[in-house]
């Protein structure tokens, strides 16, 4: 991964950051991944799910107290949301359950640049620390992988 804090690469305007968006993230023939974008209000920022945030304080002092929490948690909110969701693929109703405020094992990306620049900027809190805005390019296809398992719990580290 590239960290570009060079003076130069300061976004300080919208119009800069569509400059230095034009010039980076461009896909081609030869550079033909799909780029994918996260924006964090704090640029010292560890990319770490919401649930792994919660590893080591008193409650979750290790990986199977945690893991045991995440799954119930996820269960009581896959109980009481079924009547209004009807949901079964449990990968979709995790990504739901994460948008109302569980925690969970998904790390939010987005194919539009500027949504990431939103996230990294919304915050009025954190206006006097530098946001961090995130580019990844994937040489991979999306959503062409066999699903081997049928809940995300079943999955190995």
């Amino acid at each position: 991964m590239k960290v570009f804090d060079r003076k130069k690469d300061e976004i300080t305007s919208v119009s800069k950051f569509l400059e230095l968006n034009d010039s980076r993230f461009y896909t081609s023939e030869e550079n033909a991944g799909k780029w994918l974008f996260r924006g964090e209000s704090k640029f010292d920022y560890k990319l770490k799910p919401s649930i792994g945030r919660l590893l080591g304080n008193k409650s979750f002092t290790s990986k199977e107290k945690l893991f045991t929490f995440e799954k119930s948690a996820f269960n009581e909110f896959r109980i009481s949301s079924y009547h209004e969701l009807r949901e079964t693929n449990l990968f979709i109703l995790l990504a739901v359950a994460q948008h109302h405020g569980l925690k969970t094992r998904l790390l939010d990306w987005t194919f539009s640049a500027l949504v990431a620049l939103f996230f990294a900027v919304e915050n009025d809190s954190h206006s006097d620390i530098d946001g961090a805005f995130i580019a990844f390019q994937s040489q991979f296809s999306f959503n062409n992988h066999p699903q081997n398992s049928n809940s995300p719990f079943d999955l190995e580290d």
